[in-house]
């Protein structure tokens, strides 16, 4: 079966939502995966981003996650600190990711 997924960014322009209504939303609607923001979840306390794990598994939705990298978290910037920073942002984002459980994969085009 092929599991059938939705950003939540389609119902908001929020980049920092709560994303339980979304949870809520899709399960009702159908669908099977929520794509999150990294970003929102890196920032997130450990006790929040085990309510939201819990929260998706009780309604069978599985969190998948992507980020569009903020100016001050360019990897390919010329300054160095920029670059570094951007690097460190995206070691907590896939920690956090990976306190929900999260697999890292790799998609070849």
């Amino acid at each position: 079966m092929n599991k059938i997924g939705i950003y939540y960014a389609f119902w908001t322009r929020d980049w920092d939502a709560d994303f339980h209504p979304f949870i809520d939303k899709i399960a009702e609607l159908g669908f099977d995966i929520l794509e999150v923001n990294a970003g929102t979840v890196a920032r997130m306390t450990p006790d929040e981003r085990q309510r939201l794990k819990a929260h998706a598994d009780e309604r069978a939705i599985t969190l998948t996650y992507c980020i569009g990298l903020p100016h001050e978290y360019d990897i390919a910037s010329e300054d160095r600190s920029v670059r570094q920073h951007g690097i460190g942002f995206l070691q907590q984002m896939a920690r956090a990711i990976g306190e929900l459980g999260a697999a890292l994969r790799t998609i070849n085009y």
